[in-house]
């Protein structure tokens, strides 16, 4: 309904509906993930759905920036590895450390579905059909490159007007995690590629982070604290939020990811701690 913008700005303020506060996961919206190969977008996966099927009093990477708003069922398809991949990374994230996995965490792993993508006419339904029948409040696309026929520009452009068709037909809630490798560096480029954050590091670059909502990359770097595999360096770009500084999280031995501490916010902790 159309209503006048300054009746409208004298409104009681409204809080923007969010799966994961601080503009991270918004309702209704679509998060673009993504990093280089081997940087721990699987485990960044799990985080996520860990975060979101546990609700509230949890936060994402254990930061008070970023809290759980609400509790969603999430779904999460693997383009990428088979049920004994993922069978392996849920045994090395959850059975291994004594926890069970989370009953509203559903999965469907490569071989398991008749291939499609998402950009084609189609392509969309098969989504749309899963979700409907799991009830899904989140869906976690990994990686999308399995799921769209080329990078061009209107192929991408497909790719999330499709999602959005499925949001306006099943949830306008509905949110989707879509998580999207990084070009490999060109032979002689690595001074324009210098920003290892860039959102225009995506495969097929501005293409990718032009409609999506929010927008998380991740460069791993070594780590010698102990208990610590390696670092993320992260940034966030928002649409509904301001975004933050960039921040580290690490990749804990259990395979869980928590925001690193820096000795300047650790001192500032001590300091409010003893009053």
């Amino acid at each position: 309904m159309v209503k006048n913008a300054y009746e409208a700005c004298l409104g009681d303020d409204d809080v923007y509906p969010q799966w994961i506060g601080g503009g991270i996961l918004p309702k209704g919206a679509v998060l673009l993930a993504g990093g280089e190969t081997k940087t721990g977008k699987t485990w960044l996966n799990l985080e996520i759905c860990d975060a979101l099927v546990s609700g509230g009093g949890r936060c994402l990477f254990q930061d008070v920036r970023y809290p759980v708003l609400d509790k969603a069922r999430v779904l999460s398809i693997d383009g990428e590895l088979g049920s004994y991949g993922f069978r392996k990374r849920l045994r090395m994230r959850y059975r291994a450390n004594g926890l069970s996995g989370p009953e509203e965490f559903l999965y469907v792993p490569k071989g398991t579905y008749k291939p499609f993508k998402v950009d084609q006419p189609n392509g969309w339904y098969y989504i749309r059909d899963m979700v409907k029948a799991t009830k899904a409040d989140v869906v976690i696309i990994d990686p999308a490159s399995y799921f769209i026929s080329t990078g061009a520009n209107e192929v991408v452009r497909d790719f999330y007007t499709n999602l959005g068709r499925i949001q306006a037909e099943l949830n306008p809630d509905l949110s989707f995690v879509v998580i999207h490798h990084f070009n490999k560096p060109l032979r002689g480029s690595e001074a324009a590629m210098d920003d290892k954050l860039s959102v225009y590091r995506f495969r097929d670059g501005s293409n990718w982070p032009g409609d999506a909502d929010s927008v998380m990359t991740m460069h791993k770097t070594d780590s010698n604290a102990p208990g610590v595999r390696w670092n993320i360096h992260m940034r966030l770009t928002l649409r509904h939020d301001e975004s933050p500084d960039d921040f580290k999280v690490c990749v804990n031995h259990d395979w869980t990811l928590t925001r690193c501490r820096g000795s300047s916010q650790r001192a500032k902790e001590i300091i409010e701690a003893i009053g």
